[in-house]
C-alpha cells in the first residue's frame, strides 16, 4: 500500500509542468513506451519510464530530473 501510495504522489508531481525560463516540460509516467499514461502503478511493476515533451526546446538542450523514493521496499 504504501508504494502504491508513493508511486500516486510521484506521478502526480511528475506530471506538472516545470517552468525554466522560457522552456516549459510536461512530464507522465508509463510502465513502458508502448503504455498509455497514468498515475497508478502496481506494487509488481518491475519499471516506470519518465517522458518529457518540451515546448522551445532544442536538440542539445540538457534536462535535468531528480527521483525521491521513500518506503518503496517491504
Amino acid at each position: 500500500m504504501k508504494r502504491m501510495l508513493l508511486c500516486l504522489v510521484v506521478a502526480a508531481a511528475a506530471s506538472i509542468s516545470v517552468r525554466a525560463g522560457d522552456k516549459i516540460l510536461h512530464a507522465t509516467l508509463a510502465v513502458d513506451k508502448e503504455s498509455k499514461p497514468t498515475t497508478e502503478f502496481a506494487p509488481d511493476v518491475a519499471q516506470i519510464h519518465a517522458f518529457y515533451i518540451g515546448d522551445a526546446v532544442k536538440a542539445g538542450d540538457k534536462i535535468r530530473a531528480v527521483w525521491f523514493a521513500e518506503d518503496v521496499g517491504d
